[in-house]
């Protein structure tokens, strides 16, 4: 039975690092199976572009990537596994192909050699007629310039050492003629391809999943490794890029089988919830990592933080500057990035070239007022009709495109074109620049998050909490993924600002007088990511600056207002680098040090009580790679690195060994509370995944807590855990009780028994938490 997952990032070993392969993964079984966990949560392990980092760019569905072992060394990491008890969870990516290298994807391969009439043309989504000579646009040169650099070598062209082939007949003449009788046309990368692209990266290439050869090529291997028994389910990357997702979903679980787990990667906002009648388990559990951290962020600091953001960057980043700004991103993502893919659907629409400029304007504008991703599921049509009711009011002549592009929705290949460019728009502008830009408190700022939304009440989270028990029993729950912003103890110490706003504020105004950065706003921003990896003990390493400075680029760029990845601005990220070493070297790293120190113990107690109720709550909890104990990991690529495992075993072992104390480090805390919640789940599954959910201690302010149980049964867990630490007075938590469901518990942290109404000091004197069960 699935209780829990661990997430593991695979990759190839490289000139200048060592890889983490299946092998490698199977040395690791005995610390999981120690830990309690019941999954490997693998990524993406089929045959991915040469040096692929991520797996994320497949060239070949139907192979097991060699350079993680092959189908051999997944099968002997199966074997050893089961071995063990344990299962495995794949994640795979149906969405898009790796066509970067376009030799090492024999199916894209074929596609620019024989053009339409390939057999593989019709298996990915390519827009052969808006080329006016029938070809494929391949944008993958600095600018057009460079085919003067075009090399022939036989039956291949080459650029930049990427090679592309030569068609059968089309031999003769200069490089440069021979490519101008290809099938294919190399322009420059800024200039729109015509096929459709993951989010405008012209390295990958979207597939046509909505045809059912397409699925099945796709999806052959994957359907073998869940019938031998190596795969116990699978996580879908990127549902919503798919033109028909449910269909999609329908196949797949058939594919599968009922009992496997199928759960989506899809975001699911504050204001919508998953169709309940698709027949998936549930989602990678984005919405469960927003609701669970808002709850230990203080609402009244809401105020105090938008003042501050206002003086930094210019806006308060409170709920109407955040849809302005969504709306403006989306409006640019889909006239930017994702223009071809508009001009399809305008072309689709339109009746003739005289109203295609109004029906694009009417397309863009009921994507901007859009509040969800994708509005083509029947429990989200109201969304749609409302956003063209609200474009159509503006004016007769966008009003009339308006009310043509509603006749237009109700053809279904129209709906999914225009569903796919809503969604990618909506990620893009969310995912990217406002998750860079918005800096009331960018904890907020996850994939997911609800910016707009500071915290979460604990009605609110014990609603969220009993709808998933009850109706998403095995979702996938999460705290930190390979595609979060920050790490969860980077985000749990960034929202104990919300407990000292003004402080923070005596801070940044500090720091901004002695080491004033290049531009304010950005450095507002990077100051709050700064506090959340701060060492809380000596100075920055020079390993924490070049990850700071690192990141302190890419946020620059994905911000997209001082750089961008386009139009990298080298003298300003020159000067941010700078920047990132004036503060870790000038005065205000004194001014950081002691602000840290002091914010550090409220932010053990955030991350302790998320990690609580992410493992004890509902569903089924991931726990990424090195997540168990104390990370402080960044963006991609920062929170993909090497976990040091024999570190993380010693430390384990550590557990057993040391008796439980208030004065042990917080690192060490987080571990025991992982090992303990994670093996009560594998003793009492019932009772975490389809049993019941209840409120404990609802009425109180500096706690919050629930109940678990076998479904029909009394409670025979309880998680509670403290929040607003820094706030409370000694009265207030003096005054702070908690009433237990009836019976003897015994807190599995500390092995002290409690029974009845008890006070908080007395509960929560060693841990800032505590995991209780009953005999």
């Amino acid at each position: 039975m699935i209780t829990s997952t661990y997430r593991l990032q695979l990759r190839a070993a490289t000139a200048l690092s060592a890889g983490f392969t299946f092998h490698d993964a199977a040395g690791l079984v005995p610390y999981l199976r120690e830990l309690g966990v019941s999954h490997l949560y693998l990524s993406p392990f089929l045959t991915a572009v040469d040096g692929s980092a991520h797996g994320y760019d497949v060239v070949d569905p139907g192979s097991v990537a060699h350079v993680l072992g092959g189908r051999e060394g997944l099968q002997c990491l199966a074997d050893e596994a089961h071995a063990a008890g344990l299962g495995l969870i794949g994640d795979i990516v149906p969405n898009h192909m790796g066509v970067a290298k376009p030799a090492s994807n024999r199916w894209w391969w074929d596609v620019l050699t024989h053009g339409r009439e390939s057999r593989y043309a019709a298996y990915f989504d390519i827009d052969w007629d808006s080329d006016p000579e029938g070809r494929l646009r391949l944008p993958a040169l600095g600018n057009i310039s460079e085919l003067e650099h075009l090399e022939l070598d036989g039956d291949v062209l080459r650029v930049h050492g990427v090679e592309y082939p030569v068609g059968p007949g089309t031999h003769g003449g200069t490089a440069h003629a021979v490519h101008d009788r290809q099938l294919y046309r190399l322009i420059d990368w800024r200039d729109g391809p015509n096929f459709r692209r993951f989010l405008g990266i012209n390295e990958l290439a979207a597939l046509r999943q909505e045809e059912k050869r397409v699925f099945e090529a796709t999806h052959q291997l994957i359907g073998e490794l869940t019938a031998e028994g190596v795969l116990d389910g699978v996580r879908v990357d990127h549902l919503d890029g798919l033109a028909r997702p449910e269909q999609y979903i329908h196949w797949l679980r058939d594919l599968l089988g009922a009992d496997k787990l199928l759960v989506v990667e899809k975001v699911i906002g504050s204001n919508e919830e998953l169709d309940p009648q698709l027949p998936v388990d549930g989602t990678t559990g984005y919405e469960t990592l927003r609701e669970i951290g808002g709850v230990f962020n203080d609402p009244g600091s809401a105020d105090a933080l938008q003042q501050l953001a206002h003086e930094f960057t210019g806006s308060s980043w409170d709920a109407g500057a955040i849809a302005t700004a969504t709306r403006e991103l989306k409006i640019a993502a889909a006239a930017g990035p994702l223009k071809p893919e508009l001009n399809r659907v305008s072309r689709a629409v339109s009746t003739t070239e005289s109203d295609l400029s109004a029906t694009t304007e009417a397309i863009i504008e009921t994507i901007a007022e859009l509040p969800v991703y994708r509005a083509d599921s029947s429990d989200h049509f109201a969304h749609l009709t409302s956003a063209l009711n609200t474009v159509t009011a503006r004016g007769a002549e966008i009003g009339a495109a308006a009310q043509k592009l509603r006749a237009s929705l109700d053809e279904p290949e129209i709906l999914s074109r225009f569903s796919q460019l809503s969604a990618g728009a909506m990620s893009i502008a969310t995912e990217g620049p406002l998750a860079y830009r918005a800096t009331r408190l960018i904890s907020l700022l996850e994939m997911g998050g609800d910016p707009s939304r500071l915290a979460t009440a604990s009605d609110e989270l014990h609603a969220f909490f009993k709808r998933t028990a009850e109706t998403w029993p095995r979702t996938m729950t999460t705290l930190s993924t390979h595609d979060a912003k920050r790490g969860e103890d980077v985000r749990a110490r960034i929202s104990v600002l919300t407990q000292f706003p003004e402080q923070f504020g005596e801070l940044a105004r500090a720091c901004d007088a002695v080491q004033p950065a290049p531009d304010r706003a950005t450095g507002y921003f990077l100051l709050q990511n700064i506090i959340g990896v701060w060492p809380e003990a000596g100075p920055p390493s020079p390993a924490l600056r070049d990850r700071l400075a690192d990141f302190a680029v890419k946020a620059a760029r994905e911000a997209g207002i001082r750089s961008g990845w386009g139009t990298p601005d080298s003298d300003f990220e020159d000067s941010l680098i700078n920047w990132i070493g004036e503060i870790c070297d000038g005065s205000s790293a004194a001014l950081i040090s002691s602000f840290v120190a002091r914010i550090s113990p409220h932010a053990h107690a955030v991350s302790l009580g998320q990690k609580l109720f992410q493992l004890a709550g509902p569903g089924i909890p991931d726990v990424y790679q090195g997540t168990e104990m104390w990370e402080d990991s960044l963006t991609d690529p920062d929170n993909r690195r090497f976990v040091s495992y024999p570190r993380f075993d010693f430390a384990l072992r550590q557990v057993s060994r040391v008796p439980p104390s208030s004065s042990e480090p917080a690192w060490l805390t987080k571990l025991r509370l992982v090992r303990e919640t994670l093996k009560l789940r594998r003793e009492r599954p019932a009772a975490f995944i389809g049993g019941g959910y209840a409120p404990v201690a609802p009425d109180q302010t500096f706690v919050a807590g629930f109940s678990r149980s076998r479904p029909e049964q009394p409670p025979e867990i309880v998680a509670i855990a403290a929040r607003f630490t820094a706030v409370r007075s000694q009265q207030d938590w003096a005054d702070t009780t908690i009433t237990l469901p009836a019976g003897a518990w015994t807190d599995r942290l500390t092995g002290i028994d409690h029974t009845g109404t008890v006070d908080a000091p007395t509960l929560l004197g060693t841990y800032p938490v505590a995991l209780l069960s009953q005999s």
